[in-house]
């Protein structure tokens, strides 16, 4: 089938899947899966030619503000700590998010605050929530080789090495995530099951599943990758049926492409329930990922327990409640 001078809105209008939405587990429908992967063709072949421009080398990305600011600042405090220099942007979705009295802590750090209501682009970006800022933070940033870092891992090592390490050469770098097995069923923590391959048109090979708290990319040697990731994002009423969010998108999208990308070796290690500890194939420790749970490092710090730099961490934190406290000021 020919999808040349069709719209998305085209394709889609033929199916059912505008009229059955609301309807309980709809994306499971088999006319509706078949359908995604015809638009995806269509993408695919008319809809590759964006350019993602950079007018910096390299930098870092994080997606915080709001809930998560005091994870953010003991992320952005632990890259200068442990000696990163390279320029960094925080990407907010609205001034709401972010205090003036952040602005100026942040600033001091050399972070550049960037919030999505003031973006253009984001104003084409369908969907444009949760997860999905990600992928626009890594598109959009002004960095050629970028670094995306979670708000909520904490870094044990100078990141900047991820793209001076000879094992690197393939300037992407995507991290393991704990191993899930729910016994291959369709919508579980497996989401590289054969099912939800099939779903986006990939071969089952038994991949592994990725954490997306910390990747590396040259977004121009993997441009056509990262804009499919971006649309995959952009229809997330869909694809995050079959994924824990956007993180196994990034691996859809490679594999679709047939491009290659450098594994981390180590499975994370799981420690104090919510902690994640990232190791490099030497066994360093090179971050400590709270899997989500950031209210951990508001409510209880000793999730930091028996966590190599916790105590450095716990400083961190004990810093910005002083500071929003207004027990110290900002110069």
């Amino acid at each position: 089938m020919s999808y040349e001078k069709k719209t998305f809105n085209e394709i889609v209008n033929k199916s059912k899947y505008l009229s059955i939405r609301n309807q309980k587990n709809w994306w499971l429908d088999s006319n509706i899966q078949k359908i995604f992967r015809e638009a995806c063709d269509h993408f695919l072949e008319y809809n590759l030619n964006e350019e993602l421009t950079s007018n910096k080398k390299s930098g870092i990305v994080i997606c915080g503000g709001g809930k998560y600011l005091l994870s953010t600042y003991c992320v952005v405090k632990g890259i200068r700590h442990f000696g990163c220099s390279l320029p960094i942007t925080l990407f907010c979705y609205n001034e709401e998010e972010i205090t003036e009295k952040d602005k100026k802590l942040f600033s001091n750090l050399d972070v550049k605050i960037r919030t999505l209501s003031n973006d253009p682009e984001a104003k084409k970006f369908r969907n444009l929530k949760s997860y999905a800022i990600k992928i626009y933070s890594i598109c959009y940033c002004d960095y050629e080789n970028v670094i995306l870092i979670d708000a909520d891992n904490l870094p044990f090592f100078d990141i900047s090495e991820l793209q001076n390490t000879d094992e690197y050469d393939y300037e992407c770098i995507f991290f393991k995530d704990i191993i899930h097995d729910l016994k291959n069923s369709v919508i579980n923590n497996n989401y590289l099951n054969p099912h939800n391959c099939e779903v986006f048109g990939v071969e089952h090979n038994g991949y592994e599943s990725t954490d997306s708290g910390l990747i590396y990319i040259n977004k121009h040697l993997y441009r056509s990758e990262l804009l499919l990731t971006k649309w995959y994002n952009e229809f997330s009423d869909f694809y995050y049926n079959f994924n824990l969010g956007d993180k196994d998108l990034y691996l859809f999208a490679w594999k679709k492409m047939n491009r290659y990308f450098h594994f981390n070796y180590e499975i994370p290690e799981r420690r104090n329930l919510c902690c994640l500890i990232h190791k490099d194939r030497y066994g360093r420790e090179l971050s400590c990922h709270l899997a989500g749970s950031h209210n951990k490092i508001k409510d209880d710090i000793f999730a930091l327990d028996n966590i190599d730099h916790g105590e450095i961490y716990k400083d961190f934190i004990k810093q910005y409640k002083n500071i929003k406290d207004n027990k110290f000021k900002i110069s």
